[in-house]
Protein backbone atom coordinates (compact mmCIF):
# COMPACT_ATOMS: atom_id res chain seq x y z
CA UNK A 1 0.00 0.00 0.00
CA UNK A 2 1.38 3.41 -0.96
CA UNK A 3 2.01 5.99 1.76
CA UNK A 4 -0.78 8.25 0.46
CA UNK A 5 -3.27 5.39 0.74
CA UNK A 6 -2.41 4.71 4.37
CA UNK A 7 -4.88 5.96 6.97
CA UNK A 8 -4.11 9.40 8.37
CA UNK A 9 -5.23 8.49 11.88
CA UNK A 10 -5.74 4.73 12.11
CA UNK A 11 -7.51 3.22 15.06
CA UNK A 12 -5.30 0.75 16.89
CA UNK A 13 -5.89 -1.73 19.69
CA UNK A 14 -3.78 -2.14 22.83
CA UNK A 15 -1.17 -4.03 20.77
CA UNK A 16 -0.85 -1.14 18.26
CA UNK A 17 -2.52 -3.23 15.57
CA UNK A 18 -5.15 -1.74 13.24
CA UNK A 19 -8.53 -2.09 14.88
CA UNK A 20 -12.02 -1.87 13.50
CA UNK A 21 -15.40 -3.00 14.70
CA UNK A 22 -15.58 -5.35 11.71
CA UNK A 23 -13.17 -8.26 11.93
CA UNK A 24 -13.45 -8.72 8.16
CA UNK A 25 -11.79 -5.36 7.57
CA UNK A 26 -9.04 -6.08 10.10
CA UNK A 27 -8.30 -9.42 8.45
CA UNK A 28 -7.93 -7.63 5.11
CA UNK A 29 -5.64 -5.02 6.68
CA UNK A 30 -8.07 -2.16 6.17
CA UNK A 31 -9.10 0.51 8.62
CA UNK A 32 -11.65 3.29 8.38
CA UNK A 33 -10.99 6.99 8.05
CA UNK A 34 -9.37 9.42 5.66
CA UNK A 35 -6.25 8.46 3.81
CA UNK A 36 -3.19 10.67 4.14
CA UNK A 37 -3.77 11.88 0.57
CA UNK A 38 -7.37 12.82 1.33
CA UNK A 39 -6.39 14.63 4.52
CA UNK A 40 -3.54 16.54 2.84
CA UNK A 41 -5.83 17.54 -0.04
CA UNK A 42 -8.54 18.75 2.35
CA UNK A 43 -6.01 20.82 4.27
CA UNK A 44 -4.58 22.28 1.06
CA UNK A 45 -8.09 23.13 -0.15
CA UNK A 46 -8.82 24.91 3.12
CA UNK A 47 -5.70 27.00 2.72
CA UNK A 48 -6.41 27.82 -0.91
CA UNK A 49 -9.98 28.90 -0.20
CA UNK A 50 -9.00 30.89 2.89
CA UNK A 51 -6.50 32.99 0.97
CA UNK A 52 -8.24 33.27 -2.40
CA UNK A 53 -10.67 36.07 -3.17
CA UNK A 54 -14.15 34.61 -3.59
CA UNK A 55 -15.07 33.68 -7.13
CA UNK A 56 -11.52 33.67 -8.54
CA UNK A 57 -11.53 29.97 -9.42
CA UNK A 58 -14.09 27.24 -9.82
CA UNK A 59 -14.53 24.64 -7.11
CA UNK A 60 -13.23 22.01 -9.54
CA UNK A 61 -10.06 24.03 -10.19
CA UNK A 62 -9.48 24.48 -6.47
CA UNK A 63 -10.06 20.76 -5.85
CA UNK A 64 -7.62 19.75 -8.60
CA UNK A 65 -5.03 22.17 -7.22
CA UNK A 66 -5.47 20.79 -3.71
CA UNK A 67 -5.00 17.20 -4.91
CA UNK A 68 -1.89 18.26 -6.86
CA UNK A 69 -0.48 19.84 -3.70
CA UNK A 70 -1.24 16.70 -1.68
CA UNK A 71 0.50 14.54 -4.29
CA UNK A 72 3.50 16.89 -4.31
CA UNK A 73 3.77 16.67 -0.53
CA UNK A 74 3.58 12.86 -0.60
CA UNK A 75 6.24 12.74 -3.34
CA UNK A 76 8.51 15.03 -1.31
CA UNK A 77 8.03 12.84 1.75
CA UNK A 78 8.98 9.76 -0.28
CA UNK A 79 12.22 11.43 -1.44
CA UNK A 80 13.17 12.32 2.14
CA UNK A 81 12.44 8.84 3.53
Amino acid sequence: MKNGDMPAAPMVNEHCCPHHHSSVLVQQGQVIGLTKRELFAAMAMQGIRATMPYGRASYADVAHGAVAQADALLAALERVA
